[in-house]
């Protein structure tokens, strides 16, 4: 994908010409997973406005998103809005519901490290944190002065461009980086989420449903298990990207 598809791409999203004057960061990431099957990846974005982030997923080519309110609602794309430290998110991972939730990020306490290394040609400096049950490694350059991140990263002294956690089951790398984009955040993702911010829901109880419908899978694959399997104290988050929580 070269640049000229790209800007393509938002400015079909921009409702209004006229926004045009703010200038934002974007970054594609190359995020990878594993659930337990084969291994996954899908490509999310990063857009940086001035006191606005927002992050989300977006496999097809570009210049082909038809990016409205129905996609949205029907497909997700992992769509986060971040403002301060506050963080809302459109879920879609329960069958038949749809939710949007807020988290409160934490203040994270990164250890940073010596280590270094080049990554899209910028000099960056490694730093580890253990959040929400997993230890991740990632690197941050300070060549570009923002402190933020793949998914609900930040707070370091620098972009942050590439995480991974020391199992190997998540993986976030930066492959393409857009500096001082005069293309603003798009009109309608702002949109989306005042017009549903009475329908936020808490974090935790979210979580809560989430975790019952988890208990649910286990138990359908423990009942049509062979006789003398074995699933006893197996952590129903294992291949969750947050296994534990700050209130558990």
């Amino acid at each position: 994908m070269n640049i000229k598809t790209f800007y393509f791409f938002l400015l079909s999203v921009i409702c209004n010409a006229s926004f045009f004057g703010q200038q934002n960061t974007i970054v594609e990431y190359n995020y990878q997973f594993f659930d337990g099957g084969e291994p996954t990846s899908e490509k999310q974005y990063l857009i940086i406005g001035r006191d606005k982030t927002f992050y989300f997923t977006y496999n097809a080519t570009l210049d082909s998103l038809k990016f409205n309110e129905d996609f949205i609602l029907k497909k997700g794309f992992n769509l986060k809005f971040i403002s301060n430290n506050s963080l809302i998110e459109y879920k879609t991972s329960l069958p038949q519901k749809r939710a949007l939730v807020s988290d409160s990020l934490p203040n994270f306490n990164w250890k940073i490290l010596n280590d270094t290394k080049i990554i899209l040609g910028y000099n960056c400096q490694k730093a580890s944190i253990v959040f929400r049950g997993r230890k991740y490694d990632v690197y941050f350059t300070k060549d570009i002065p923002i402190d933020k991140g793949p998914w609900k990263f930040n707070s370091l002294p620098g972009l942050i461009l590439e995480v991974s956690d020391q199992n190997k089951f998540f993986k976030f790398e930066a492959t393409k980086i857009f500096l001082n984009s005069k293309i603003p955040i798009p009109p309608l993702l702002e949109d989306f989420f005042e017009k549903y911010k009475n329908n936020i829901i808490p974090y935790k109880r979210f979580i809560e449903e989430e975790n019952k419908y988890l208990l649910y899978l286990h138990e359908m694959i423990k009942a049509n298990s062979a006789p003398g399997a074995i699933y006893d104290n197996i952590n129903l988050r294992e291949y969750c990207i947050e296994k534990t929580f700050e209130w558990n």
